[in-house]
């Protein structure tokens, strides 16, 4: 019989987005259903920083991190008080926005970041009025109403095979292996053998940075390397990196540093969070 905690660290999911150009990535955590925090992960050394919390809804699938991690572009929504869904700029992991377009419903929002400098809005024409915040003369906004669902993933090198599967080759490790997700359930191909690796139903897997396998499972981040000679490990030596599942709601201060849209963020040489545990 499943006990409080165990229910409370099964309704923990994960979900991250890996920057373009660094490696760097932000993770939402989400659970309860109704509470999301933001944590940055630094990939190539593996320090996580835990930022905000958010009541309410953040949709990441709609969201984006610039190519050099500094910024994230979310869709979120409360369904209450002076919005009830919104896209805004922030700086990760932090979620004051430097710049917000209201939205009202769930279709469409949140958007892409082309480049450092533009960034797609997915809203309406009648929806790009920007109601918080400013945005600096070198960066450009584009209203991308039109632009197709999971356009970052067409972009990041998911090929969306059908509505149900979607496939990405590992760009470092000599193209050998395909990630496939298939309604979030996983596997991985070796492209010349066409052996496979059962990963089985995971909250989130991609390549990162360095081409190790990155996923998450039950509020826990695991990475799976690749041997001497380029070939990628059993899944029983998965590496568990962190156990995010026991974290609960706290408010945080957003620094002053995560109020700007250009600059260092200082919080992140202060604040980091000790590998495979839920405390600061």
């Amino acid at each position: 019989m499943k006990t409080k905690k165990d229910i409370s660290k099964s309704s923990v999911s994960l979900y991250a987005i890996l920057a373009r150009k660094v490696p760097v990535a932000v993770i939402f955590r989400r659970g309860p259903s109704k509470q999301v925090l933001l944590i940055y992960w630094k990939t190539n050394s593996d320090e996580f920083y835990i930022g905000q919390w958010l009541k309410g809804r953040i949709y990441p699938e709609a969201c984006d991190l610039s190519p050099m991690g500094d910024k994230l572009l979310y869709f979120a929504g409360k369904f209450k008080g002076k919005y009830d869904t919104w896209t805004a700029v922030s700086r990760p992991p932090f979620l004051t926005a430097l710049a917000l377009w209201p939205k009202g419903d769930c279709w469409g929002g949140g958007g892409l970041f082309k480049n450092e400098n533009i960034v797609i809005i997915t809203h309406r024409p009648n929806e790009m009025k920007l109601a918080e915040g400013s945005i600096p003369k070198k960066i450009k906004i584009e209203c991308g109403w039109s632009q197709k669902n999971k356009s970052r993933l067409v972009r990041d090198g998911w090929v969306i095979e059908n509505q149900y599967t979607i496939r990405k080759r590992n760009q470092v490790k000599n193209h050998k292996y395909e990630l496939i997700n298939e309604m979030a359930d996983y596997r991985i191909v070796d492209i010349n053998s066409q052996e496979k690796i059962s990963l089985g139903r995971l909250d989130w897997a991609e390549w990162d940075y360095s081409g190790d396998l990155v996923y998450a499972k039950q509020g826990k981040i695991y990475r799976l390397s690749f041997d001497r000679k380029n070939r990628i490990m059993d899944i029983k030596d998965a590496k568990m990196l962190i156990d995010l599942s026991s974290l609960k709601f706290e408010t945080r201060e957003t620094p002053e540093d995560a109020k700007k849209w250009f600059g260092k963020l200082e919080y992140l040489e202060k604040k980091k969070i000790k590998k495979q545990t839920s405390e600061e």
